[in-house]
């Protein structure tokens, strides 16, 4: 594999090579055209909707507005605070708020107590003798003797509220079942 004058022909060893190894493939051409015809779609004309005689004109579905919810809320905070100014000043947190017939109301009650508790006309805290959350009325309290307040968040399942409603032994609930 040396050339004339000596030295290495490495174009011989490559096309003698060459041989073992893949190559890049030939091209080929295609005889002849290809059928270039473009097939257009038909387009149909786009027909106008025609207007329904008998049609009748669709209404807005009512809602009630913000201000009825308010208002159910505020009656549902007047008679909380009603009941918890009623007798003794301390009651248990869950016979004020667990309604046997509905956990949805119950969970309601909890949530107005926490307006009450905001406002600082209610306290929330553990007896030390059951270990029971309590209710306590702060009503008419100087807010300088009130203690720091502090946040928690009370979450309820369907199954502890069915326990609580038995533990409790109400039939009724204190705070009355709204339909």
């Amino acid at each position: 594999m040396e050339s004339q004058n000596g030295e290495f022909d490495w174009n011989t060893l490559g096309n003698a090579a060459g041989a073992c190894f893949r190559s890049v493939p030939e091209s080929s051409f295609l005889f002849g055209l290809m059928n270039t015809e473009v097939v257009r779609k038909e387009r149909k004309k786009a027909r106008r909707a025609q207007e329904d005689v008998n049609a009748q004109e669709a209404q807005p579905t009512e809602y009630t507005n913000k201000k009825d919810r308010k208002d159910a809320q505020a009656r549902r905070l007047e008679i909380l605070q009603t009941k918890l100014m009623e007798g003794e000043r301390v009651k248990p947190l869950f016979d004020m708020v667990v309604n046997p017939k509905s956990f949805t109301q119950t969970v309601e009650n909890l949530f107005d107590t926490s307006f009450l508790v905001r406002n600082n006309s209610a306290e929330i805290g553990i007896d030390d003798g059951s270990g029971l959350p309590y209710l306590k009325n702060q009503e008419g309290l100087n807010e300088a003797n009130l203690p720091p307040s502090t946040q928690s968040i009370i979450s309820i399942t369907p199954a502890q509220w069915e326990e609580l409603a038995r533990v409790t032994g109400r039939e009724e609930p204190l705070l009355g079942h709204r339909s």
